[in-house]
C-alpha cells in the first residue's frame, strides 16, 4: 500500500482474489471441503502439520524507489493450488483450504509496479486469519448453535387455539331456562285447557 503523503493520486489499498494462469486466463481463489480418504497410502499425512484454512497476511515497512503504470505481467512457475486429500484419521478431516477456481478469460489487468526494497528484519504486523467450517466452530463453541423455533411455534399455536377456543366458547347462548307452574294447593289433578263450547256452571251452593 502506497502512503497517501508521497502518493496522493495513487491507490491506498491492495486486493488479492485471483492468480494469472497466463496473459490472458485466470482463476479465482475459493475455498473446498478437504478430500478424505481410507487409502494408507496417505497415513503420512496423519501427523503432518498443514495450515489449512489459515491467511496470514504481514505488512512490511517499504522504502519505494518508483511506481510505474503497466499490465500486469503473468509469471509462470507459481505454486498452483489444488484440491487436497487427507488420510480419514487426521486431525485435519473436515476442514477446508483455499483452491484454484474454474479457469476463464480475463485480460491483464493495469496495475502499479512498484519499485522498493524492504526496512526491518521482520514484519511490521501480522494478521493470522483462521477460516473453518461453520460446524467445526459451532462444536468449539466459537459460534453459537442455531435456535430451534419450533417449540416456540407451537406454544404460540396452542395460545391461539386456547384464545380461540375462550371466544368460541364465550358466544355461545345458553338455552332459555324452563317456566315452572306452580299449581295451587287443592287443584292438583285438574287439567286445563281451551274449551269450544260454552263453559258450564256448576251450581255448589245448598238450599
Amino acid at each position: 500500500m502506497l502512503d497517501a503523503v508521497n502518493f496522493p493520486d495513487r491507490p491506498n489499498a491492495v486486493g488479492v482474489s485471483y492468480a494469472r494462469t497466463s496473459e490472458f486466463t485466470r482463476r479465482d481463489f475459493m475455498f473446498t471441503s478437504l478430500g478424505v480418504t481410507d487409502d494408507d497410502a496417505y497415513l503420512d499425512t496423519v501427523d503432518q502439520s498443514y495450515n489449512f484454512g489459515t491467511i496470514t497476511l504481514e505488512l512490511w515497512h517499504l522504502h519505494v524507489e518508483g511506481v510505474v503504470s503497466k499490465p500486469l505481467e503473468h509469471q509462470p512457475g507459481n505454486q498452483v493450488l489444488e484440491g487436497q486429500v487427507v488420510h480419514e484419521r487426521s486431525k485435519k478431516a473436515g476442514t477446508h483450504h483455499v483452491k484454484y477456481g474454474e479457469e476463464y478469460y480475463s485480460p491483464s489487468p493495469v496495475v502499479d509496479v512498484v519499485s522498493a526494497h524492504t526496512i526491518g528484519a521482520g514484519p511490521y504486523a501480522s494478521f493470522t486469519f483462521k477460516y473453518r467450517p461453520i460446524e467445526m466452530l459451532m462444536a468449539g463453541g466459537i459460534v453459537p448453535r442455531p435456535i430451534d423455533n419450533r417449540a416456540e411455534e407451537i406454544r404460540a399455536l396452542e395460545d391461539r387455539l386456547a384464545a380461540l377456543r375462550t371466544k368460541v366458547k364465550a358466544a355461545e347462548v345458553p338455552p332459555p331456562p324452563r317456566r315452572k307452574i306452580k299449581t295451587e294447593p287443592g287443584t292438583a289433578g285438574f287439567a286445563f285447557g281451551r274449551q269450544n263450547g260454552p263453559p258450564e256452571i256448576i251450581d255448589l251452593t245448598s238450599d
